[in-house]
């Protein structure tokens, strides 16, 4: 199966809640996701107030911080791509990285620029 490139997308406007932004990106990146790692079912989105962002496969739980909403849109869109690979490959070997990088070529440009800012 071709795997295409996920791009960018541009979803901020001064009205949305950080809630309501953040689930617009998951659910975006959740349906290419989806077509790609064979999920059986949707994911829960939750929300946390400690780290960035965590993954449960085993409870089917993506975990995100509200306060993500105040990094750029690039550094949400690799913490939460991030997460969604978690469900098909559980450690950061090898493979994870390949698979994160056929998805999100820049995601090493994306995490440097996310690690300077916390």
């Amino acid at each position: 199966r071709e795997m295409g490139y996920i791009k960018p997308i541009n979803l901020f406007c001064s009205d949305k809640t950080a809630n309501e932004v953040l689930f617009e990106v998951f659910s975006y990146y959740l349906i290419i996701a989806r077509s790609l790692i064979l999920l059986n079912k949707l994911p829960t989105l939750c929300y946390k107030i400690a780290g960035w962002g965590s993954c449960l496969p085993e409870s089917n739980i993506i975990v995100l911080n509200l306060d993500l909403i105040k990094a750029p849109k690039y550094c949400i869109e690799y913490v939460i791509l991030h997460e969604l690979v978690h469900f098909l490959y559980r450690y950061h070997d090898r493979q994870f990285y390949a698979f994160q990088s056929v998805l999100m070529p820049d995601w090493k440009v994306r995490k440097k620029c996310w690690m300077m800012r916390q």
